[in-house]
């Protein structure tokens, strides 16, 4: 792992990393606030891609900002990327309560066909019942005890 840290971590990556920190100390705190926005509303998703594309969006427009050019320019193309950043940030937002959408219709459906095996087993419990009492020739109602078969026991049994 270090040996990957250390290939991605050049010179140039680490020179890079300094003048962005550089010219984020440069920017005034309102246009700083205004590119961190979406970085910090990313980490409230909890979606590494959503950090990773706003961390890459508010590093473009740090060094947008901090090109020569005109001040209105500048500050349209930074709003511009902020607005990428918060549809990065939505578009996590949205992934992410799909994905608990679907896990959720996932023990739905586990549990109706749970319930669906249970009920077709019952079923064909039945149907093989019936089908036995019909080739013996007893008709389901004579399958069933009379209604006052209870107590014609009981008034037969001494007291």
């Amino acid at each position: 792992m270090n040996e990957v840290i250390a290939a991605f971590l050049t010179p140039e990556v680490r020179q890079w990393w300094h003048e962005l920190m550089r010219a984020t100390t440069a920017l005034p705190p309102v246009v700083t606030g205004a590119i961190a926005i979406p970085v910090v509303l990313a980490l409230a998703v909890r979606s590494i891609m959503a950090l990773l594309v706003t961390v890459l969006i508010a590093a473009a427009a740090i060094t947008v900002s901090s090109l020569p050019g005109q001040v209105e320019h500048r500050w349209l193309i930074v709003q511009v990327i902020c607005l990428a950043g918060f549809v990065a940030v939505a578009a996590a937002g949205l992934h992410r309560r799909s994905r608990t959408r679907l896990r959720r219709a996932t023990s739905e459906l586990a549990a109706l066909a749970s319930r669906h095996a249970e009920t077709s087993e019952k079923y064909e419990r039945e149907v093989h019942w019936r089908q036995a009492a019909g080739k013996s020739g007893v008709t389901w109602g004579e399958l069933l005890p009379p209604a006052d078969a209870h107590s014609s026991i009981r008034s037969t049994q001494p007291s």
